[in-house]
């Protein structure tokens, strides 16, 4: 494994069969953590592995819960919207008052009552095009290593000027 500027190469040399892959420090980190767990060794020698014997790491996180469904979610804003408080139907439920304020916020946005922020399908648009952004940025960081590469291993450096 390789590492250049937070990417980490898996491969000695690009092969057009075989092809260097990319990925990112954590995600190699991840994959020897896993081999020396399948071989049997510490995953950092000198010092008391943390990780239990044949098992998984136990986190110290609580769980998390699925989402809400939609259908939930506005049978509680209709009851907040009746008149009854948000602290109120977040006792008789499980969401938090906060949480249920902020999903009447939300529903204001997506019908037209208040304009202080994104509605839904504008946050699910903007989710899509950073996802978008950032593949293409990723894609650009590869194609870019992979010219320099050729042009090392061909001799050939292109000048900064070259229309190419």
């Amino acid at each position: 494994l390789k590492k250049s500027r937070g990417l980490v190469c898996a491969g000695d040399r690009l092969d057009p069969i075989q092809g260097f892959e990319f990925v990112t420090a954590h995600q190699a980190a991840h994959r020897v953590a896993t081999m020396c767990r399948v071989l049997g060794v510490w995953t950092c020698p000198g010092f008391v592995d943390t990780i239990p014997f044949g098992g998984r790491k136990e986190s110290t996180m609580p769980k998390t819960r699925p989402p809400y469904t939609p259908e939930f979610r506005r049978r509680l804003i209709e009851l907040v919207r009746k008149g009854r408080s948000p602290e109120e139907v977040g006792r008789q439920f499980e969401p938090s008052a906060q949480t249920i304020r902020n999903w009447l916020r939300q529903a204001d946005r997506d019908a037209g009552r208040r304009t202080d922020g994104p509605t839904t399908d504008e946050q699910e648009e903007l989710r899509r095009l950073r996802r978008e952004n950032k593949l293409l940025r990723e894609e650009r960081e590869i194609l870019k290593r992979a010219a320099a590469w050729f042009a090392r291993e061909t001799g050939s450096i292109p000048s900064k000027d070259s229309s190419s």
